[in-house]
Formats: C-alpha cells, sequence, structure tokens
C-alpha cells in the first residue's frame, strides 16, 4: 500500500512496458531511475523524505537472458494496492492466481525522488564508441580518479531521478531518516555489492565533495515531480527531467541492450530475499 495518499485522478491506461523500448527511450521510467552495478556508488540527496515516498507491493517475475543470467523484474499488484476509495488500478491482477508461489506472493517496494549528483563507476562509459571505434555524438568520456586505493569512473548527472528500492534497502532508509529525522539535508551515497550470489545495496551519508549542491533547486523542484504513486502503479510511463548539466543520449544499440540486461541493477531481489563532484 503507497505510504502517502494523493486522492483522486483520472484512470489510465494500465499495462506492462516493453523492456526494450524502455531501454532506448530517455524518457522511460527504467533510463530515469538510478542504476549501479556492484563495486559503484551514486551520490544523491532526497528531494522526496522518507514519508512521502510510495510503498507499493509487486510480483517478482523470474527470468533469464539470452546469454543465461536470471533477472526478477516486478509487476505492480492490482489487488493489494488499495487507498481509502479503492484500487489504485481497478483491474484483475493476473499474478496473484499463478500457480507458481514465487510469482503468486508480492513483496514491497520503495519508490522515491532523489537528486543524482553523479556515478563512481567500475569501468570507463562503454557506448563512448561505436563498434567500429568511432566516437558517439553526445558521449562524454567518464573522469578518471582515484577514491582511496581503488579507481573509478565518475559519470557526471546533476539532475532528479528515481530510487526505486526492495525492502531490505527501505530499512536502510528508514534507519536513516530516524536517525536524522530528516533525509533532506544530507547527501548519501547509495552502493552496492555482490559478496555472494545476490547483490546487495546501502544507504549511508556521503564524504565525497559536492562543488554545488543545488539545495534551492532541490527545493524548487520538489513540488513539481510526477506523482509517485502514479509511477509505482504505471499510470505514468514517461517523465522528462532536465538536468542541470549537459545532458548524455544513450542511441539505441542492439548489441549493448542484451548486455544492459545482464548488468540491470535493481533487478535481483536482496537477501530476504575522494573525488568531488
Amino acid at each position: 500500500m503507497p505510504l502517502i495518499n494523493k486522492g483522486m485522478y483520472s484512470q489510465q491506461n494500465f499495462s506492462g512496458s516493453d523492456s526494450g523500448s524502455d531501454f532506448r527511450n530517455p524518457k522511460s521510467i527504467w533510463r530515469n531511475t538510478v542504476r549501479i552495478k556492484p563495486g559503484e556508488h551514486a551520490v544523491l540527496r532526497f528531494i522526496t523524505d522518507f514519508k512521502n515516498g510510495d510503498m507499493s507491493q509487486f510480483h517478482g517475475i523470474p527470468g533469464m537472458t539470452q546469454k543465461g543470467q536470471a533477472f526478477t523484474t516486478y509487476e505492480y499488484c492490482s489487488k493489494k494496492n488499495c487507498n481509502e476509495t479503492g484500487p489504485i488500478v481497478n483491474v484483475p491482477c493476473e499474478h496473484c492466481a499463478s500457480a507458481d508461489e514465487r510469482i503468486a506472493k508480492t513483496t514491497s517496494r520503495y519508490l522515491t525522488w532523489v537528486f543524482h549528483y553523479g556515478t563512481f563507476h567500475v569501468e570507463a562509459n562503454p557506448f563512448l564508441f561505436t563498434p567500429d571505434g568511432q566516437e558517439r555524438e553526445g558521449q562524454v568520456a567518464w573522469d578518471q580518479m582515484q577514491k582511496g586505493n581503488r579507481t573509478f569512473y565518475r559519470e557526471t548527472v546533476k539532475k532528479p531521478q528515481l530510487l526505486n528500492t526492495s525492502f531490505t534497502l527501505f530499512k536502510n532508509v528508514e534507519e536513516k531518516y530516524e536517525r536524522y529525522s530528516t533525509l533532506l539535508d544530507r547527501t548519501f551515497d547509495y552502493s552496492s555489492s555482490r559478496p555472494t550470489n545476490i547483490t546487495q545495496y546501502s544507504i549511508e551519508l556521503s564524504d565525497t565533495t559536492v562543488t554545488t549542491d543545488y539545495a534551492q533547486e532541490i527545493l524548487d523542484m520538489s513540488n513539481d515531480l510526477p506523482d509517485l504513486e502514479l509511477i509505482a502503479a504505471k499510470l505514468i510511463t514517461e517523465v522528462d527531467l532536465f538536468s542541470l548539466d549537459e545532458p548524455v543520449t544513450v542511441p539505441a544499440d542492439p548489441q549493448k541492450y542484451e548486455n544492459a540486461f545482464a548488468n540491470m541493477a535493481n533487478i535481483a531481489e536482496d537477501a530476504e530475499d575522494d573525488g568531488g563532484l
């Protein structure tokens, strides 16, 4: 159930989206969600405070890439997600009746808005060159730099994005809210690791120096971003978000498309499943 009700709104078409078009469409929810691979961390500040995020129920749908790597996609449960006026999406939920218990059960996922300053990647920008070695228009090389004993490639983002977390990471975020009474006035590292066969995520205070924190800009944009409840329910499937830095476009590339699925962050369930910017 969503944490905060937003009242009545017009019902729109409810349907799953095509993953291929999501990857290629710069306005898709998939493309506007913070994504990191194991060993990487994104530097961010919450735009939406803890209690104003969305907590909805989803079915985990197992899948397999062409390369044989297992993944999980999450489908919104139209039966369990209700507010005081009734279901958020008034259509039957096909997954609740699944004979596969893994699919029939639901799990909570937390959705919120963050300002994404940038990400420290473990590899250079994979979209910088075409397969024949030509530099792609609109792409920039990520800065190679040292942080501690590790080498990273710093991608500057500087735009609002969605943070979509499992219930496990939600509890991590909740702990930070209880400790500081708000999430809004500090910078965090959103990190990923894979010590076993399960990818784990964490939120911790960041020691990365940001040259400009954009505190006023973040405050100004907080009331103008699309409704989280509608995004979770897939009643909003595209967002047009501005960047405070030059935008970087990732062109469609069939060879990269399959690799993207193999490296997707936030796609597998959790165990319950100083450079500046």
